[in-house]
């Protein structure tokens, strides 16, 4: 080859590793715009169970103001009015009232609604893992890639000089 055919060459090469390297920015952008939308799932994820946690306090609190309902009546009982089963029921609905306001009340609804959006956050993540994945792959592929055409440009640019050399006037 002559040196205007290594340069051409050359030239062809360094646009080639330079579409390269650009691919690889973006799947490396890429990459981490799925990274952040992980992160920001399972964030909301862990909001989610601490609600549900939460959720559960509050019917411990309503199970609380049924035992209270049914320790006033029985004082009710024993004492032989029914004051005291009012009492008793008046401060189990309070405390009913306290376990709603913790996030009680509607648990079961609630509960499915929570258990289908984890569900769905799970298979969000899934296909965020499949996609991470795949651009792995074609990251593996790009390296290869580049490391074959610096391998080329390496080797033509040392043709080029060779050839430089030989086409050199010897004024010796």
């Amino acid at each position: 080859m002559g040196v205007a055919m290594f340069a051409a060459r050359k030239i062809a090469l360094m646009n080639s590793i330079g579409n390269l390297e650009m691919m690889r920015m973006q799947i490396s952008q890429q990459t981490q715009t799925l990274s952040d939308k992980a992160m920001n799932i399972s964030m909301q994820q862990m909001n989610m169970q601490m609600g549900m946690q939460q959720g559960g306090g509050g019917s411990k609190w309503g199970a609380i103001g049924q035992m209270a309902a049914g320790i006033g009546g029985g004082l009710g009982s024993i004492f032989g009015g029914q004051s005291g089963g009012q009492i008793g029921s008046l401060a189990g609905s309070a405390v009913g009232m306290i376990g709603s306001l913790f996030g009680g009340g509607g648990g079961n609804n609630n509960a499915q609604a929570m258990q289908q959006q984890d569900m769905q956050m799970q298979q969000q993540l899934a296909i965020i893992q499949q996609q991470e994945k795949r651009l792995e792959m074609v990251a593996a592929q790009l390296e290869t890639q580049l490391k074959m055409k610096n391998t080329e440009l390496e080797g033509v640019k040392k043709g080029e000089e060779d050839a430089i050399k030989r086409t050199a006037v010897n004024y010796g």
